[in-house]
């Protein structure tokens, strides 16, 4: 038995545009399968409103808050909706072999150019790529190879730049397995 509401009261749904429209937002429609969730178009992205009940308030989804928060009234939501994108995103780590022959960062763990060398190779340590370069160390060439043909999306969906960076890992193979599962179950 659901524990959500059956539908959205009218007052609460024009409370809900009007908060919409005074942040320049318009109310989209019901999502399919549902009944108390309403989508919202921002620069490009899909947002979810779902409905909680007078109790707990609204629930938000969208790019960055892929799990939902719970925002209490709707001037909260319309103005975490409305504004801009987080401008930085988080530095890429990289690999850096720890010894002689050093001249490169490595965003791929298992790359043959960084565990190479037995005779000189003691270890590997990770840090932020900026700081790799700061360094005055330079991509790797195979590496680089294999991060171009890492395709940009997968299944329509943007592949991060740390997924990017591990394609060929168990990470690269979680992740594509999650978002071949969420397509499945949506």
């Amino acid at each position: 038995m659901s524990h959500l509401p059956r539908t959205i009261p009218a007052g609460e749904l024009e409370r809900l545009t009007a908060a919409l429209a005074a942040a320049g937002l318009e109310l989209g429609p019901i999502k399919p399968g549902t009944r108390v969730t309403r989508t919202v178009q921002q620069a490009g992205a899909c947002w979810e409103l779902t409905y909680l009940g007078a109790r707990y308030g609204w629930r938000l989804v969208g790019p960055g808050v892929e799990h939902g928060i719970g925002v209490l009234d709707v001037e909260e939501a319309a103005a975490h909706i409305a504004a801009p994108p987080a401008a930085e995103a988080p530095a890429r780590t990289v690999h850096v072999r720890i010894g002689t022959h050093r001249t490169a960062y490595h965003p791929d763990s298992a790359c043959p150019a960084l565990n190479g060398r037995p005779e000189t190779y003691r270890g590997q340590e990770v840090m932020p790529e900026h700081q790799a370069r700061a360094r005055g160390l330079a991509l790797c060439g195979q590496c680089d190879a294999l991060l171009t043909t890492v395709p940009q999306t997968y299944a329509g969906v943007p592949v991060p730049a740390l997924v990017r960076g591990a394609w060929t890992t168990p990470l690269g193979d979680g992740w594509r397995l999650g978002v071949r599962s969420t397509l499945a179950a949506s």
